[in-house]
């Protein structure tokens, strides 16, 4: 009988052993947010100060992204925002753009990686002002670079020649936390008219130098630069906004 007692003390002994080995803790070293998905879509669930302490209860399969139970809520939060107990700090200076799904521990579909509708206003000195709008493509990922494709017609109203340009590009951006900035090249295809009769048309092609500043729900501000190689004089400057489709 005696021996039974023992041998069940051990056995409950190990069990709790294993679940205080499970509940891993932690704590914040920047303020940060906790996230799920919910009917398809990225949800905050909480915004967490710095200094907060999490109980951790699983990792996303590349190990970037915990799984975590709060004084507020369970999700996902970045695993280089978290100082676990009894692991010294590290700095791997890598950003995941991609949220994990918080039933799966799977990747989620992230803004940054579906297609954009933009919309573009712009000046060059060879048409004049005019208005565009196009479509933004991402192709292939490293990490935070992206490498995007987009198609592109702008309408010059306010040049007497009246140049309707078609253009496609490739460009590589570099992704951070609230902004990106790359660059590529272009391709393009002017008409010019004159009332209803064409005058004359051309094809050139140039570099794009382009910035973007991210909102909250993946819309983008944009600015580019593009410097004409063929087919255009000087630079062609824009703005404009994007939105995730």
């Amino acid at each position: 009988m005696k021996a039974s007692i023992v041998s069940f003390t051990l056995v409950l002994s190990a069990l709790c052993s294993g679940f205080a080995h499970a509940a891993e803790k932690g704590v914040l070293l920047k303020a940060e947010t906790l996230f799920l998905k919910k009917d398809g879509k990225l949800v905050k669930v909480a915004q967490l100060a710095k200094d907060s302490e999490v109980e951790i209860l699983r990792r996303s399969p590349g190990g970037r992204w915990l799984g975590v139970r709060t004084a507020k809520a369970k999700g996902w939060i970045k695993a280089e925002s978290v100082q676990e107990a009894g692991v010294p700090q590290s700095d791997d200076g890598g950003q995941d753009p991609v949220v994990v799904d918080a039933e799966t521990g799977e990747a989620a579909s992230s803004d940054r990686d579906k297609n954009e509708l933009q919309i573009w206003g712009n000046w060059s000195g060879y048409t004049g002002l005019g208005l565009g709008v196009g479509m933004n493509f991402p192709f292939a990922r490293w990490d935070t670079l992206r490498l995007d494709g987009a198609v592109e017609a702008l309408v010059y109203a306010f040049n007497s020649a009246f140049p309707v340009a078609a253009s496609g590009h490739l460009r590589l951006m570099k992704e951070f936390s609230s902004f990106e900035v790359g660059g590529g090249a272009n391709f393009g295809w002017t008409q010019f008219f004159k009332h209803t009769d064409i005058v004359t048309s051309t094809y050139g092609y140039g570099l794009d130098f382009t910035g973007a500043f991210r909102g909250k729900t993946g819309w983008k501000v944009l600015l580019e630069a593009r410097m004409g190689l063929r087919g255009g004089i000087g630079f062609t400057y824009l703005g404009g906004i994007s939105f995730p489709l």
